[in-house]
């Protein structure tokens, strides 16, 4: 999206650490107005729209009429990005969660020390970032909604600033629901191109200034005690179920070779094929010589490693209702051709993936040749004990060891990180680099999910059935963040697939609460039957590779490619915390 670098400098401010923590928050009244010094227009006309709600966040709103959901582009734990073309409005939700208790306001420590509120926490940062903008409004005010013991739970922060040659109006609201979760609201519209007092009083940022205020009316926080139930009960047999998944376990569901069509609404629209084997990490590019030698991707696997799999994904897909730029709907349907490595060690202490997608859009360069957009995806996590000074301990002099009388305390704990870097013709991404969940599941287990779960029933010792839902923590590549996947097995049962009758056991199939369910059909035996996402009408049926090569002509059915990863990056990165 255009224009977010105010927003992207809001979420960088807060620092967010225990993004996984779980934590319900109690149902409350609902909010009141708050303020504007930017003279908001009285009139009581109804500004707003469409409502949104997430009840996993604990959030519901209303958003400005005319804005619809945008592909979320930014950094932190975001809810949703809206926008209005028309009038270049944009609405950014996001949720803010800190490991320490925070206040909104400065404040000091027992010792009298001074400590920064987040709210000129971020009118510093915005200042030191954006030189050259106007802060109009730096303050706190209060709405019914939240902890009602916090008196001031709203701070509100509006900016005028100049950017690509335009002028911009943002106007944010940090919401505290708690002292460690707060949500980030925020609308960027077009501002006054006057100077000082008369752009306070111009009539084009009334509309924006008394919508921002409807919209933190409509605010509402919701119960979310039956969710994180619900979730800490699915991480509860999830964490049993990781157990399982030992090297035997997980090289028994393996299959050499796999050949899967792509159909949508009846119609093929593309292929996929897939090798799964033992390995000891991902291949290596080969050399000329190597490749003038007929040498393979076999040849340029690791020797030395961690005992793992290996998954290779080689697909195209050509769909006439995949359309990156409306404005290309008349040059035919969008080619994209991806290719994937992906590996892991089974005891998931290392992970090492590589993605390719090129996607040919139909148009060509002047000289007539066809413009192909190539974007190469590098990720890896990795799972370490470290030490640290044991400050508790430190504090009460217990220092000293038998071998060595002056050496301090230290604390052995473990790190669980992912780093992804993404390269493209237009340069090199911002970076993902984070800390995991216990319940993280690597790119390669992930393929192998729907039939590493558990598919018949088993009982408890009460004589009740036990529950087969679970959740895990995984990288997602189209919005470039680590994801709560829900995964919930059903009972064996009658139906239709591919326009077929069967008997199948269905695993639904989900990232985030409210996500696109996709259907994975196991027979009793524990055979991959196919998946199917209803809401997109999307099939993917096993075949043989006589069906694809007669579907598709010039089908490529080898192993991906493999790409020399970014100057200075290994096949497994050290992954340092950002």
């Amino acid at each position: 999206m255009k224009h977010n670098c105010l927003a992207i400098s809001l979420a960088a401010t807060f620092a967010l650490g225990a993004i996984w923590g779980l934590k319900a928050e109690e149902a409350v009244t609902p909010p009141g107005a708050a303020p504007s010094i930017l003279q908001p227009d009285s009139s009581p006309s109804d500004l707003l729209g469409a409502p949104f709600e997430n009840q996993s966040a604990g959030i519901a709103l209303r958003l400005p009429a005319g804005c619809h959901r945008v592909r979320s582009g930014g950094p932190g734990d975001d809810l949703g990005q809206f926008a209005d073309e028309k009038r270049n409005w944009q609405v950014k939700l996001a949720r803010l969660v800190r490991q320490q208790p925070t206040r909104l306001a400065n404040a000091t420590d027992n010792n009298g020390q001074p400590i920064v509120g987040l709210l000129d926490q971020t009118v510093g940062r915005l200042k030191q970032e954006m030189p050259g903008c106007t802060i109009l409004r730096s303050d706190l005010t209060n709405v019914q909604d939240g902890d009602p013991k916090l008196k001031d739970n709203v701070a509100m922060i509006a900016v005028r600033y100049s950017a690509a040659g335009g002028h911009y109006l943002s106007q944010q609201a940090i919401i505290q629901s708690t002292d460690r979760l707060f949500f980030l609201l925020t609308l960027t519209t077009p501002g006054s191109k006057l100077t000082a007092d008369a752009a306070n009083n111009d009539p084009a940022e009334r509309a924006p200034v008394e919508t921002f205020r409807q919209m933190l009316d409509s605010v509402r926080l919701l119960d979310t005690s039956k969710i994180v139930k619900d979730q800490v009960d699915r991480l509860v047999r999830t964490r049993a179920l990781m157990v399982n998944f030992t090297a035997a376990r997980i090289n028994s569901v393996l299959i050499p070779q796999q050949w899967i069509r792509i159909i949508r609404d009846g119609k093929d629209i593309g292929y996929s094929y897939i090798t799964e084997e033992a390995s000891k990490g991902v291949p290596r590019p080969l050399r000329l010589d190597e490749v003038k030698l007929g040498k393979t991707y076999k040849d340029a696997l690791p020797k030395e490693g961690s005992d793992g799999i290996l998954i290779g994904v080689r697909a195209r897909s050509s769909d006439p209702k995949f359309d990156i730029d409306p404005a290309m709907k008349s040059k035919g349907p969008i080619q994209v051709d991806s290719a994937s490595w992906l590996f892991t060690s089974v005891d998931r202490r290392l992970e090492d993936w590589s993605r390719i997608i090129v996607v040919d859009a139909g148009e060509t360069d002047k000289d007539g040749k066809r413009i192909r957009t190539e974007t190469d995806e590098f990720g890896s996590s990795s799972r370490r004990e470290v030490r640290s000074l044991d400050e508790d301990r430190l504090k009460h002099g217990d220092v000293g060891t038998k071998e060595d009388l002056h050496q301090p305390p230290v604390l052995l704990h473990e790190q669980y990180t992912i780093d992804v870097t993404t390269v493209s013709q237009s340069g090199q991404g911002e970076p993902v680099s984070q800390d995991l969940p216990p319940w993280y599941l690597p790119q390669a287990l992930g393929h192998l999910l729907p039939r590493l779960m558990p598919l018949h029933a088993e009982l408890l010792p009460d004589g009740t059935e036990k529950k087969r839902s679970y959740l895990f923590a995984t990288y997602v590549p189209d919005t470039r963040e680590v994801m709560h996947r829900y995964v919930d097995v059903g009972h064996l049962q009658t139906v239709t697939f591919a326009g077929q009758t069967i008997q199948a056991i269905p695993i639904e199939d989900r990232i985030g609460w409210h996500g696109s369910i996709t259907t994975h059909y196991m027979s009793p035996a524990g055979a991959y039957l196919g998946s199917e996402n209803k809401e997109s009408h999307l099939l993917m049926v096993p075949t043989e590779e006589a069906t694809l090569l007669s579907l598709w002509k010039n089908a490529d059915l080898s192993h991906p490619n493999v790409t020399e990863r970014p100057h200075g990056n290994a096949q497994i990165l050290p992954l340092p915390k950002p």
